[in-house]
């Protein structure tokens, strides 16, 4: 009977686990497809950012007021800025030279990849060897694709996106 238990919980963990990474995949693939969309438009990166922010910030304004402390404003209007909307205009801009896939690699992937190294670091972690190679050939897909836009004979203003796109991560 425990072990019934043990499988039946093992299940509705790993269901969670499947929708929440669903959820994850679901809501960046929206993001870089939609930004490339409203890139490709009339729409300039700063209408982009005033659409993602002030819709969001309109929605979320009286749960802030209610719940953060007057006092802690400061702080959370400066993470606002420099990470949210310094980020977005960042990625918006990149979206306006390169294709949404490099935008999937250098932001999507460089995020955790640089996350991760950076933390390793920092914390004087001493990585495995299984993992330095696996950062080596992540770093190597980065720069092959960083390469390929560098030199691109299609659009020439590709490696600006790139590097608008690789930057914030």
């Amino acid at each position: 009977m425990t072990h019934r238990n043990d499988i039946n919980k093992f299940n509705s963990e790993y269901l969670k686990g499947l929708i929440a990474s669903l959820g994850v995949v679901i809501c960046w693939t929206g993001f870089n497809v939609i930004s490339r969309l409203g890139a490709k438009t009339e729409f300039t990166p700063y209408d982009l950012a005033a659409l993602r922010f002030g819709v969001s910030g309109a929605l979320t304004l009286p749960a802030f007021l209610w719940l953060i402390p007057f006092k802690n404003w400061p702080k959370y209007f400066a993470l606002a800025v420099f990470g949210g909307l310094g980020y977005g205009l960042f990625i918006y801009s990149g979206f306006s030279y390169a294709p949404s896939a490099h935008a999937g690699v250098f932001v999507n992937g460089g995020i955790p990849f640089w996350a991760a190294l950076l933390v390793g670091i920092n914390s004087h972690f001493k990585m495995p060897r299984n993992l330095l190679i696996a950062f080596l050939i992540s770093l190597t897909g980065l720069l092959m694709i960083g390469f390929s836009s560098l030199f691109s004979q299609q659009a020439p203003m590709e490696w600006l996106g790139s590097c608008s796109q690789g930057l914030p991560a």
